[in-house]
């Protein structure tokens, strides 16, 4: 399978490392893609991220998947999507409103596999979240940047406060 992504704050040159092509426009990945798997964390830039016209650039061969968080999706639209035959089908982890209503259009259509959040729980994925933990812990203890920091641009102040930390005059020595 060819791997190409769009992700505004990732530059291309981490996906040639990965082996993976970057678009510089979300509509570029929806024209050219079979699979679109969302990944992405829901903020007021990302609200509603997806609608009607990122689903009517989409090929009508293909498959949506949100794993994501629901509000990114617009729903509505979604549901003229799959109606109305611009994709081919859709898998959810996430809704809008979780659980859903027994009325929810979404539920009703017979292309959408619905997943209760929690299509990660798998025995391979959990084996590695607790060596994943193990190692984080590890690392924290040993007064290491911890590995997986979602704000990687904290490391700065991390080692700023390691050497104040360390400083006998001003700080606890960690020794």
């Amino acid at each position: 399978m060819k791997v190409i992504f769009y992700d505004p704050y990732v530059t291309g040159e981490y996906g040639r490392e990965k082996g993976y092509r970057k678009e510089e426009a979300l509509v570029d990945l929806l024209r050219d893609s079979d699979f679109v798997t969302l990944h992405a964390f829901l903020a007021t830039e990302t609200q509603r991220m997806f609608g009607e016209k990122e689903f009517k650039a989409m090929k009508r061969t293909a498959f949506f998947l949100n794993v994501a968080r629901g509000g990114i999706v617009d729903e509505e639209a979604l549901v003229r999507a799959l109606q109305e035959r611009w994709i081919a089908g859709v898998g959810l982890d996430v809704l809008n409103q979780e659980p859903p209503s027994k009325d929810d259009p979404l539920l009703r259509l017979d292309h959408v596999v619905v997943t209760p959040h929690i299509a990660w729980n798998t025995k391979e994925a959990e084996g590695r979240l607790i060596k994943q933990l193990n190692q984080i812990i590890t690392s924290v203890l040993r007064h290491e940047f911890p590995i997986n920091v979602v704000n990687p641009e904290m490391k700065d102040h991390w080692r700023a406060q390691q050497k104040k930390d360390d400083d006998p005059i001003h700080g606890q020595s960690q020794s």
